[in-house]
C-alpha cells in the first residue's frame, strides 16, 4: 500500500467533487495580529539571508525529510493537546486560529508549506466534517500545501494512531484503514449526489440528518459529536405571525428561536415570541448542523437546502446575482412577517433585497412584481457594538482590541440588513464589558449567552413593529 495511492486517489476525486463551503471557509477567516507581526519578522529575516532557499525541499530526499519532520510535528501538538477543550466556542475558537495561521504560513512561501500543512491538519482534527473540510481545502489551498496536507493524511491513516486525524476521515466515511487507503476516500466521495458533501440542488425538504462524525481519542472531539439535537421541549406554534430563519452551521441560535416560540416554556421566565410561528428554515449548506435541529423540532420544521455552488452547478454562467434572487424568491416562497439570519455566512446582494421589497438610494427602486407589498423585514446578528468590527471576525478582533488596550467593552447587535455589511439600522444593542477576560473562549461565552437572548428579543421586537433603538448601557 503505497502512500501516493491514497493521496492521488483522494486529491483526483475531491477536485472533482467541487464544494459550496468554500465561501464560509472564506468568512471564517481570523486576523490574528500578533501572528501576522512575527511573521513579516521572520519573512524579513529569511529575505536577509542568502542561505535561505536552503530551506525549501528540492530534492525527493529532502522532501521526505521535511514531510518527516512535520508529521512527528503534527503528533507532537496532537499528543500535548489531549486536553482540547469540548465546548463549541472553544472547538471553533481552536479550528479559527489554525486555519489563520495556515493561511499566513501558506503566503509566507514554500518554505512555510511544511509549517502551513500541520496548521490545517490541527483544524481539520477537530473538524465535524472531516470530508466537507477537505473538499474545502482542495478549492482553497495551493496546490503545494494540499498535497502535503493529503500526504500527512496518508501517512496518519497508515499508522493508524490513537485520535489521529485520518481515523476522522475514515470514520467519516464508515470504512476502516485498509479501505480507505485503497481508495475508499475516492469511492465514497464518487457515490455521493452530484453536489459532494455541499448543498443540494435547488429547494427541497431536508430531512437527511447530518453525519455525526465518531472518532477515538481525546483529539477527535468535533462540534457534531458534542453537539447532540436537543429532543423537544415542548410543541412549538404552528399560528401566528410568520418567521423564516437563514442558517449555515450549527444552529444555536436558531434553537433559541425554537425554543422561544414553545408556549408551554413561557412560564418558566424564557425570552419568547408570543402569537409567533417558525415557518421554515434555509441553509446554504447540508451538513449544517440546524437541519437537525429543525429535524427533531416538535412538529418538524421545513427545511430547504440551496447553495450557490448547486445553482452555479444547474445554471451554468450564472453566478451570485442570480442566485441570490432565486434564493429571495425561495423565501417570499414562505411569506414570511421577518426573515432572520442566524449565522448565514452568505452576505446578501442588492438583488436579494430588492426582490424582499426592499428599495433605496444605494439599491435603486424596488421591482415591478414587489410594487404596492411592504418590505419584507430581515435582520442579521452580529457579535459587536454598531460600526465598531463589522464583517467576519468580529470576536477576535475585539479580543485583540482588548489585549492591546484600545477597548473594554464589546457587545451584541440585532441590526436591519441593508446592502452595506452589518451597517443596518440597530434593532437591539447590548453592551459587554470585557473586564477580567484572560482567553478569547470566555469573550466568546459571554457573547454566546447574550446572543441567544437577544435574537430572541430582536425577532419579537420587529415583529412587533416597534423598530426603534433600545441601548443596555
Amino acid at each position: 500500500m503505497k502512500t501516493s495511492t491514497v493521496v492521488t486517489a483522494s486529491a483526483a476525486t475531491l477536485v472533482s467533487v467541487g464544494v459550496a463551503s468554500a465561501l464560509y471557509f472564506d468568512y471564517r477567516r481570523r486576523n490574528e495580529a500578533t501572528l501576522r507581526k512575527t511573521l513579516r519578522k521572520q519573512r524579513k529575516e529569511r529575505a536577509a539571508d542568502p542561505t535561505s532557499s536552503a530551506s525549501v525541499p528540492r530534492t525527493s530526499a529532502e522532501r521526505a525529510a521535511a514531510l518527516d519532520r512535520a508529521y512527528a510535528e503534527f503528533k507532537r501538538a496532537e499528543r500535548e493537546e489531549e486536553d482540547t477543550p469540548r465546548d463549541l466556542a472553544a472547538l471553533r475558537s481552536y479550528f479559527d486560529r489554525h486555519v489563520a495561521l495556515g493561511e499566513t504560513l501558506s503566503a509566507a512561501g514554500p518554505a512555510a508549506h511544511y509549517d502551513a500543512a500541520v496548521a490545517f491538519m490541527r483544524a481539520l482534527r477537530v473538524y465535524a466534517e472531516p470530508l466537507e473540510l477537505l473538499e474545502i481545502y482542495s478549492k482553497a489551498l495551493g496546490k503545494g500545501v494540499y498535497g502535503i496536507v493529503m500526504e500527512l493524511i496518508a501517512r496518519d491513516v497508515v499508522e493508524n494512531t490513537a485520535g489521529h486525524a485520518g481515523a476522522a476521515v475514515v470514520a467519516s466515511l464508515g470504512s476502516d484503514k485498509e479501505d480507505a487507503a485503497a481508495g475508499g476516500v475516492s469511492a465514497e466521495l464518487s457515490n455521493k449526489d452530484g453536489n459532494g458533501s455541499a448543498a443540494g440542488a435547488g429547494s427541497g425538504s431536508a430531512t437527511a440528518a447530518p453525519k455525526v462524525t465518531a472518532t477515538s481519542g481525546a483529539g477527535a472531539v468535533t462540534e457534531k459529536a458534542v453537539q447532540k439535537p436537543e429532543p423537544p421541549k415542548g410543541r412549538r406554534s404552528t399560528v401566528g405571525k410568520r418567521i423564516l430563519v437563514l442558517i449555515s452551521g450549527s444552529g444555536s441560535n436558531f434553537q433559541a428561536l425554537i425554543d422561544a416560540t414553545i408556549p408551554s416554556l413561557r412560564t418558566s421566565g424564557q425570552p419568547h415570541i408570543p402569537n409567533a410561528q417558525i415557518v421554515g428554515v434555509i441553509s446554504n449548506r447540508k451538513a449544517a448542523f440546524g437541519l437537525e435541529r429543525a429535524r427533531v423540532a416538535d412538529p418538524p420544521i421545513p427545511a430547504d437546502v440551496f447553495s450557490l455552488q448547486s445553482f452555479r452547478k444547474a445554471h451554468p454562467g450564472q453566478g451570485r446575482d442570480e442566485y441570490d434572487e432565486e434564493l429571495a424568491r425561495m423565501c417570499s416562497a414562505y411569506t414570511p412577517d421577518v426573515i432572520v439570519l442566524a449565522g448565514f455566512m452568505h452576505i446578501v446582494s442588492p438583488r436579494f433585497l430588492r426582490v424582499l421589497g426592499h428599495a433605496s438610494a444605494s439599491l435603486g427602486p424596488g421591482l415591478p412584481e414587489t410594487e404596492g407589498r411592504p418590505p419584507v423585514p430581515i435582520i442579521n446578528l452580529h457579535p459587536a457594538l454598531p460600526g465598531q468590527f463589522d464583517g467576519a471576525g468580529a470576536i477576535e478582533r475585539a479580543f485583540e482590541a482588548y489585549k492591546a488596550g484600545t477597548i473594554t467593552q464589546t457587545g451584541v447587535m440585532v441590526h436591519e440588513v441593508i446592502a452595506e455589511v452589518d451597517r443596518g439600522a440597530p434593532v437591539l444593542v447590548e453592551r459587554i464589558e470585557m473586564a477580567g477576560v484572560e482567553r478569547i473562549e470566555e469573550l466568546e461565552e459571554r457573547i454566546h449567552t447574550v446572543e441567544h437572548r437577544l435574537i430572541v428579543e430582536g425577532t419579537r421586537k420587529v415583529l412587533e413593529r416597534s423598530l426603534g433603538t433600545e441601548r443596555r448601557e
